[in-house]
């Protein structure tokens, strides 16, 4: 179900802000949260043209500053896989979504079989940043 005019979504782990737009185009009031504060300018940047406006702020998925039940559903574009304690971060989506509400996130399949693991795992052998490809 796309998110209706009005609604209060969630667009956690946002990046650039590209999906906090596309729902925002849709009419949905969104408040878009990263803990990257490099790529929420950037998204503030790249949404000034945006209505309703987009509400962008320093956040961490796994203790979020919302109260419970206050967004009518959450998004995540491949961003809250890279949780640290995606137990945690479940529970606080689960937390500040009202019950009914939606949740969507776009995640890859995780394991050393996908293409996306194969490909962070040449890319991490050959830089110097650490790369979480999978935890249990």
């Amino acid at each position: 179900m796309w998110p209706l005019k009005g609604e209060r979504i969630l667009d956690i782990a946002t990046g650039t802000g590209w999906s906090a737009r596309n729902v925002a185009y849709l009419g949905a009031n969104v408040t878009a949260i990263d803990i990257a504060d490099d790529l929420l300018d950037a998204a503030r940047s790249l949404s000034e043209h945006v209505k309703p406006s987009i509400t962008y702020q320093h956040a961490d998925a796994e203790s979020l500053p919302f109260e419970d039940e206050c967004f009518d559903g959450m998004i995540s574009t491949f961003g809250i896989m890279f949780a640290g304690d995606h137990r945690a971060a479940a529970k606080e989506l689960s937390r500040v979504c009202k019950t009914g509400g939606r949740i969507v996130l776009a995640t890859w399949l995780p394991g050393q079989e996908s293409f996306v693991a194969r490909m962070f795992g040449v890319v991490a052998k050959h830089g110097n940043t650490p790369i979480l490809l999978h935890r249990r």
